[in-house]
């Protein structure tokens, strides 16, 4: 009998106000990313500190997140940058866009947000199909 995997489906946000959307379409990717300081905890898999860190914050409605929402934010990184056939789901305005992510690895790209707070951040993009708005048969 052959290896059976779960099939995965994510829905796809990319940054406040999707800022990041444009630049995964360009370039064929999902993208999430982490302020710097809280990234550098991701890479060390500290995760405890990472949550403790992340909930002394603000969401980006201004909210102190919960330890269940900092958990999430530290989880997000991880199923971004390990994602591989995965279908990825993103909504622009009335269109509903889909891609597969691949195998390809994960870039980590610093830059400064250009909306909300703009924070420093770290940006990881992992690759996939190109972005589609129909189906594969059109």
């Amino acid at each position: 009998m052959g290896e059976y995997r779960t099939l995965r489906v994510y829905i796809a946000n990319f940054g406040r106000e999707n800022y990041e959307w444009p630049e995964c379409r360009r370039r064929g990717t999902v993208a999430t990313m982490n302020e710097v300081n809280a990234q550098q905890l991701w890479e060390a898999g500290d995760r405890e500190a990472y949550i403790t860190s992340r909930m002394r914050g603000k969401t980006a409605a201004g909210l102190t997140p919960t330890r269940a929402v900092a958990a999430r934010w530290y989880n997000l990184m991880t199923i971004v940058s390990d994602t591989s056939d995965d279908i990825w789901i993103h909504r622009d305005g009335e269109k509903v866009w889909w891609t597969v992510s691949t195998s390809e690895q994960p870039t980590f790209e610093r830059k400064t947000e250009p909306v909300g707070f703009k924070r420093d951040v770290i940006v990881c993009h992992k690759p996939c199909a190109d972005w589609a708005d129909r189906s594969r048969t059109g």
